[in-house]
């Protein structure tokens, strides 16, 4: 049975219920509605030149505890108990063409750490940013902007180094609030997020390493061998699915 515009449109802008797991954009071109317990966050993925143009990439976010500066794992009965958190957010791009690409992600309000970001068409994250990351806040009610970030494969460096493989971060809080201008409920909820650096956790994945933005303050020596030692001691902590894949992504820096 096919659904006719209206209809449609009038299902997706009924509040969604929160998910464990957040990896489907919310359509930026139909009516959006937040439940009174949940807050967006809203990425995106910018191409400005060449070594990006045609790229694609992911990034993900895991429910955090500022307090433990650590993860908040997916409990193993969360669906069955009817959690309604969300613990793990993953945004990919689509339209590799675009210059420009937001993407919207309905999620539970609360703390989120920057787990990983992987430029490819693999669709999963699987390098993991724990030794230095950055946290966001995001409020029941708010969309709140994480930034900008650009795919780049065997990108040729100006220093005549290693061909580069990342993403990079930028800020364009300006441009993200305009591109919500469909949707006026959702621009005036608009915020540019608070982000914070020097947050750790425990490691895991294929590939641990820290991500650093300008501006944040980064972790001095003590502070990095002592979450490297936390690291060797702690259980390992599951964030999102677990793969056999092989990351692509160097170190940022």
């Amino acid at each position: 049975m096919r659904l006719s515009p209206f209809i449609l449109a009038a299902l997706l802008a009924t509040p969604a219920a929160a998910q464990l797991s957040v990896t489907k954009p919310t359509p930026l071109e139909l009516p959006v509605t937040m439940a009174p317990h949940q807050g967006a966050l809203l990425v995106a993925f910018r191409r400005p030149d060449g070594w990006s143009a045609g790229k694609s990439g992911s990034i993900a976010f895991a429910r955090y505890d500022p307090a433990r500066h650590d993860m908040i794992a997916r409990p193993k009965d969360a669906k069955k108990n009817g959690d309604t958190n969300t613990y793990w957010i993953q945004a990919s791009s689509k339209d590799r063409k675009a210059t420009l690409e937001y993407r919207l992600m309905l999620v539970s309000a609360g703390d989120y750490v920057l787990y990983g970001a992987a430029p490819g068409p693999g669709g999963m994250v699987m390098n993991s940013f724990c030794y230095n990351s950055v946290t966001l806040r995001v409020n029941a009610g708010e969309v709140v902007y994480f930034g900008d970030i650009t795919p780049y494969i065997a990108a040729k460096r100006a220093d005549g180094g290693p061909f580069y493989f990342g993403m990079p971060w930028s800020w364009h809080p300006d441009e993200a609030k305009a591109a919500l201008a469909s949707q006026p409920a959702l621009q005036a909820a608009f915020k540019p997020g608070e982000l914070k650096g020097g947050a750790g956790y425990s490691c895991s994945g294929q590939m641990m390493t820290a991500y650093d933005l300008p501006g944040l303050p980064p972790l001095t020596a003590e502070e990095k061998a002592k979450i490297a030692a936390e690291a060797l001691v702690a259980p390992p902590r599951q964030a999102g699915p677990n793969t056999a894949q092989t990351p692509i992504l160097v170190p940022v820096r």
